[in-house]
């Protein structure tokens, strides 16, 4: 049953591959530029430094990838989506296309989410070292949620960085902080110290602070989760 209904699936997609691809071409080649950078960077060839550089460049790449995929800017890839990127940016045929498609597909719903392409990345990535993910690349991709989770709270106007004056309206609703504390807060999170948070700078501070806590043996105390509310 499941099989049959598998292979229907398949080819269905087959069908109407040749006609999405045509439907699709007129976006894809305005962000074609930015897309083959992105393919000159193979997954192999991500840093080998902190386990948090190494995590930071595997966003990255797996975001860039997303948002060149995602023509819809709906925030999940259809098959088609994914298709026409492969297509574009690969020598893949159909049955290769559709196996990596269901591959990366883990909850099996006939679309991909963020978190599916930064799964199947960083999977990418521990194979290539010749190994596995493990819980520590599954906590590192939840802190990663929860970073962006937090961004995309605070980014009310949603031009992709945080304004101390954001920052302070945000955390003032969220939490009964100081304006001293939330100041403090706003400081430790500026990496740059350019008087703006980006969505990168949150998910470097989650992390070291993940990290932190993990060196330390505690897995406790008052996390940075807890004091952003």
């Amino acid at each position: 049953g499941g099989g049959g209904g598998g292979r229907g699936q398949k080819g269905m997609r087959r069908q109407r591959s040749d006609h999405r691809m045509n439907e699709s071409g007129r976006r894809m080649d305005k962000m074609d530029q930015s897309s083959r950078s992105l393919n000159n960077k193979s997954i192999h060839s991500l840093t080998r430094g902190s386990p948090d550089d190494m995590m930071m460049d595997i966003l990255r790449s797996a975001d860039a990838m997303f948002d060149v995929a995602d023509t819809s800017g709906d925030g999940v890839l259809t098959f088609d989506e994914f298709e026409f990127y492969m297509r574009k940016h690969t020598d893949h045929d159909i049955d290769e296309i559709i196996h990596c498609f269901e591959s990366i597909d883990v909850d099996g719903n006939g679309d991909i989410t963020r978190d599916e392409v930064r799964t199947a990345f960083l999977k990418k990535k521990r194979e290539a070292d010749g190994g596995t993910m493990g819980d520590a690349d599954q906590a590192m991709l939840k802190v990663s949620r929860d970073a962006d989770k937090f961004f995309d709270q605070a980014d009310v106007d949603g031009n992709g960085s945080l304004t101390k004056n954001e920052f302070m309206a945000y955390m003032k609703r969220k939490t009964d902080h100081s304006e001293k504390a939330i100041a403090d807060l706003f400081m430790m999170m500026d990496v740059d110290h350019d008087g703006y948070i980006t969505k990168e700078e949150v998910r470097k501070v989650y992390m070291q602070e993940r990290q932190l806590h993990v060196d330390k043996g505690d897995g406790g105390g008052q996390t940075l989760a807890l004091l952003l509310g």
